[in-house]
């Protein structure tokens, strides 16, 4: 086997998202957001059970609350 010269294409840095309101731009620690989406499901945003246990239909938290298009 001998050398050869491979390029690899780096992606981009995704921005920081907040693990309490789940909006981009800031973390837990200065989040201003009175709603704590914390223990919600990321697939659903039902509470009570984890993404990889969810079998519901995707519904997204923020989208349904900002009168989006939630699926």
């Amino acid at each position: 086997l001998g050398w050869s010269t491979v390029s690899i294409p780096l992606l981009t840095a995704r921005p920081a998202q907040c693990f309490r309101c789940w909006a981009l731009g800031h973390t837990r620690n200065a989040c201003r957001a009175s709603t704590d989406r914390g223990g919600l499901c990321y697939r659903c945003g039902r509470g009570g059970y984890i993404a990889r246990e969810c079998e519901n239909t995707p519904n997204c938290a923020v989208c349904r609350d900002a009168g989006r298009e939630a699926n």
